[in-house]
């Protein structure tokens, strides 16, 4: 029971903190300057039109062709190369490291728009403010966990858990310049979670969500920027919001020894 109130506060100050600084507000009239839905191709889209030698990760080839096709006519840019990949597949991204740095001899930034001395800018979300980062086989719905899976569950710890991701690797490798994860953005694609309260906050459109990553990943802004922050609106914001009266609490941390066990995992996930 006590658990239930704790996450009930915790929703419910998401609710409201999201309401506040997570919404549309003041994005919409700049909604019609962008018709696609993909903010990863918009980034993709600015980089190019700044000149940039730009590599656009997909898993389908159809849908990667005709996004090369428009970046490239609408930039004058032809330095927009297709890599094919699954994220989720270890073995895919071996192959398109090995495609990449046959290619290329240096990596400037790195945009992870799924769940580096390059920049590494994680697309998190406000949804991670609803939970911690739990025992991995509830994490990843396995074991006597599989029949348990909820899609906006899932979202929130895999959102939590690139939080712990950007803060363990900001601890480990301090020279590396700006692990940032920030709020990301869902620009017009269909909502995943038919809730009343993910439809009211999940609307951080591309423009500001675009720019946000290009600010971030841009080299001449990094003696300005916190590495390990979560980033909202051009701001480090907090990280928690569960404790009475908008504090943070605790219900929402991890102790070190609990991430301990989450990058054991994903280093076992990926076989390194």
């Amino acid at each position: 029971m006590v658990g239930l109130i704790r996450q009930g506060i915790a929703t419910t100050q998401f609710f409201l903190f999201g309401k506040k600084n997570c919404t549309q507000t003041g994005y919409l009239k700049h909604m019609q300057q962008y018709k696609d839905p993909g903010i990863g191709k918009e980034i993709a889209t600015y980089a190019a039109a700044k000149g940039g030698n730009v590599y656009i990760l997909c898993r389908n080839e159809e849908r990667a062709k005709i996004a090369q096709k428009d970046i490239q006519e609408k930039t004058k840019n032809k330095k927009v190369t297709v890599l094919l990949a699954d994220v989720g597949e270890p073995s895919h991204i071996e192959r398109v490291v090995k495609e990449f740095t046959d290619k290329e001899d240096k990596l400037d930034c790195l945009v992870c728009n799924a769940a580096n001395e390059a920049r590494v800018v994680y697309v998190s979300s406000g949804g991670m403010y609803n939970s911690k980062f739990p025992e991995w086989e509830v994490a990843a719905s396995s074991g006597k966990h599989e029949s348990d899976y909820n899609g906006n569950i899932a979202y929130s710890y895999a959102k939590r858990g690139q939080v712990l991701l950007a803060e363990r690797f900001t601890k480990d490798y301090p020279e590396v310049h700006s692990f940032q994860h920030i709020q990301g953005g869902s620009g017009q694609q269909p909502l995943t979670a038919p809730t009343v309260i993910m439809q009211s906050i999940s609307s951080h459109f591309v423009i500001c969500g675009r720019d946000l990553k290009v600010l971030l990943a841009d080299s001449y802004t990094k003696k300005n920027l916190e590495s390990g922050a979560f980033y909202l609106d051009r701001s480090p914001q907090r990280k928690h919001i569960a404790g009475l009266f908008m504090t943070d609490g605790s219900f929402t941390k991890n102790s070190e020894k609990e991430v301990d066990v989450m990058m054991k995992k994903l280093e076992e996930c990926v076989g390194v």
